[in-house]
């Protein structure tokens, strides 16, 4: 009785640590995202003359070009600076990772792209995606986060050129795509990056959204925290300023891809003062989660904040004896719990694959875990699938599945 009332006194002491930890200011970042025309083009969402990011070939280049009108529709400002651009998934049918990079440039002064599948010269290209990598299985937007930043000119259309170069094969996304009136798309396959001339040159292309770091936001925020009591997390932020603030809307991922909204609340249009916001969650998603806040104004542009984790989960599934992973999938490091794991002096595991073959083991000393009293598991080094980590905890064998992404 002593070491349980003694497990749930340490258990509160963490909860309570997490609303220390978080009181820091979790500023909202500036970044924009425009999406460009419309998903309004269904014949094409399998074939690979409109995909973004090519996988059926080993080697791809597409060319895709956005109109200045497309971009000063959208809201889009001179010198407003890009750090990546996003495509649509609707039904991810590939497997592993692909390898690409990414080019852009914003002089191209004609509304179409070259006929006979002429590529634009790659010479007048910035390169600003370096082995940029999409992985795992998911729908919805991907992105291609850039390694340096595009500032656009605002004078000129802008060309995408985005280059695979893992020459592995997979199967092709379902892709949403956009039809307009002139060509504004060129692929070619099994090309390297410095080829001329492709396959097709298309009047649709992959529906995209642009990220950049956008204007003075309309929404000065200066706290954005979470705490965690009675299993309810509770979110709280506060706003300096509001300028043409509709809503917020709290996104919940289990890990860190796929977004769920699980409370939208509006707010005060326009302000001057300290606005204080708080919004309380009881249905967390299972052990760990990650949480943001999206502010989105009245014409409809929005922001994000930065990305807060809390593995919130109830003191009776943390006494239960239970084996936690989290995030689980990963694509590298798993954090395992174990109510017994601050009981014991030394814990050894053992990973094996899904055929029960002995991969590697390892030993860690209770008084060398993290405040979290938990374990860091790196499975970066292994492929892609399924595995079993093995713990003997007193006189307990406990097992857990973990998915490598």
């Amino acid at each position: 009785m002593f070491i349980l009332n003694l497990f749930r006194f340490k258990t509160w002491l963490f909860n309570l640590a997490l609303v220390v930890l978080s009181v820091f200011p979790k500023l909202l970042t500036s970044q924009t995202y425009y999406t460009i025309g419309s998903n309004n083009y269904g014949g094409h969402h399998l074939n690979e003359d409109t995909q973004f990011l090519p996988k059926d070939f080993s080697y791809s280049k597409v060319q895709i070009l956005v109109l200045r009108t497309e971009l000063v529709a959208v809201g889009m400002s001179t010198n407003e600076v890009i750090t990546g651009v996003q495509w649509y998934v609707e039904t991810d049918n590939s497997s592993g990772t692909s390898t690409y990079d990414v080019y852009m440039y914003d002089d191209y002064s004609s509304s179409t792209l070259p006929s006979s599948a002429n590529f634009t010269s790659s010479a007048s290209f910035t390169k600003v995606g370096n082995s940029l990598t999409d992985v795992g299985t998911f729908t919805g937007w991907h992105t291609a986060a850039f390694t340096t930043n595009f500032t656009w000119d605002g004078f000129d259309n802008m060309v995408i050129q985005v280059c695979r170069t893992d020459g592995i094969s997979s199967s092709s996304d379902q892709v949403g795509s956009y039809q307009g009136s002139s060509d504004i798309f060129v692929s070619g396959y099994n090309h390297n990056c410095s080829a001329a001339t492709g396959y097709y040159t298309n009047t649709y292309r992959p529906y995209i959204r642009i990220r950049t770091n956008g204007t003075p936001l309309p929404v000065e925020l200066t706290n954005f925290y979470l705490s965690c009591f009675a299993e309810k997390i509770t979110f709280n932020w506060i706003t300096a300023t509001e300028t043409n603030n509709d809503f917020f809307t709290i996104e919940e991922s289990k890990e860190g891809q796929n977004w769920i909204e699980i409370a939208k609340i509006y707010g005060k249009g326009n302000s001057n003062s300290l606005s204080h916001y708080v919004y309380e969650h009881e249905n967390v998603l299972e052990e760990y989660s990650y949480f943001r806040l999206k502010q989105t104004d009245f014409d409809g542009k929005f922001t994000y904040s930065d990305i807060l984790s809390s593995n919130c989960v109830s003191n009776n599934e943390r006494d239960s004896g239970n084996l936690l992973a989290h995030p689980n999938p990963s694509i590298s490091v798993f954090n395992l719990f174990h109510s017994h794991f601050m009981l014991m002096d030394e814990i050894e595991l053992s990973v094996t694959d899904i055929k029960g073959e002995l991969l590697f083991k390892q030993k860690h000393h209770a008084k060398e875990l993290s405040e979290s009293h938990s374990i860091a598991l790196n499975l970066t080094h292994l492929p892609q699938g399924i595995y079993f980590v093995y713990i003997q905890c007193k006189d307990e064998l406990v097992c857990k599945k973990l998915v490598k992404l």
